[in-house]
């Protein structure tokens, strides 16, 4: 049971639907509005900036759709709940496909707005909050280290363990590549089957081979990961390229 208010944000490209959107939710006081957006793009510059525990989608938008940022939603290690809010009847089946949480319909009653509200507290109920991420444990001296999330570069799956990049060397983790994209705060991404890497930490991107990208990343010196490309678009709408 959560105790303080879901932090959410609206993505809506018509201003009156947000401001009407905002009024209901924070009416209920179970609910703050973070943030608006007027596209996909924004709503998830936002999601990355904020950590929401919620995030309303208009299904329509400019640019990518909110079904395309709910798909990109869900190949972050802590996703926000997803409720779509929207005036088409007919994307529900699909938005419960892509893992929403609820469908409401324009013009927002009251009800419905509660409704998604408690549907996602209750999704949430047994998630640890994405504020307090848990450090990282790794094999150190004879004893287990633990590493601060926001020090990792990257993780990269080696076997059954992973091996841990911060402060410029690899460390081992007993974690698996799956345990830890659980465990991570939202700015860590799978980019590959194999690797999950800091947002954060990108400081260049380059094309590959077949469409995809490599991503250049900071830690000290400078650190290469490539980016599979069934992850690409994923990546590039995080990044906002």
């Amino acid at each position: 049971m959560l105790h303080s208010r879901l932090r959410v944000v609206v993505a809506d490209d018509e201003l009156p639907a947000r401001g009407e959107l905002r009024h209901l939710l924070e009416e209920t006081e179970l609910a703050e509005v973070v943030a608006e957006a007027e596209s996909a793009q924004e709503a998830l510059a936002a999601i990355l900036r904020y950590r929401p525990d919620v995030v309303y989608l208009d299904v329509r938008m400019p640019g990518l759709s909110g079904m395309d940022l709910a798909r990109t939603l869900g190949q972050m290690t802590r996703p926000p709940v997803v409720v779509f809010a929207t005036a088409y009847e007919n994307y529900a089946v699909e938005a419960f496909g892509v893992g929403a949480v609820d469908y409401i319909l324009k013009p927002f009653e009251p009800a419905q707005v509660l409704r998604s509200l408690l549907r996602s507290q209750e999704r949430l109920g047994g998630r640890p909050r994405a504020r307090s991420p848990l450090p990282v444990p790794v094999q150190g001296d004879g004893g287990i280290r633990f590493l601060r999330p926001e020090s990792l570069v990257y993780v990269r799956a080696r076997g059954k363990r992973c091996l841990v990049r911060a402060c410029g060397q690899e460390h081992v983790s007993r974690l698996s590549l799956r345990e830890l994209e659980r465990r991570l705060p939202p700015q860590f991404l799978r980019v590959h089957r194999s690797y999950i890497v800091n947002l954060h930490r990108v400081v260049e991107v380059h094309p590959w081979f077949s469409g995809s990208v490599i991503l250049t990343l900071e830690d000290g010196g400078r650190v290469q990961v490539p980016v599979g490309r069934k992850y690409t678009s994923t990546v590039r709408a995080a990044l906002g390229i």
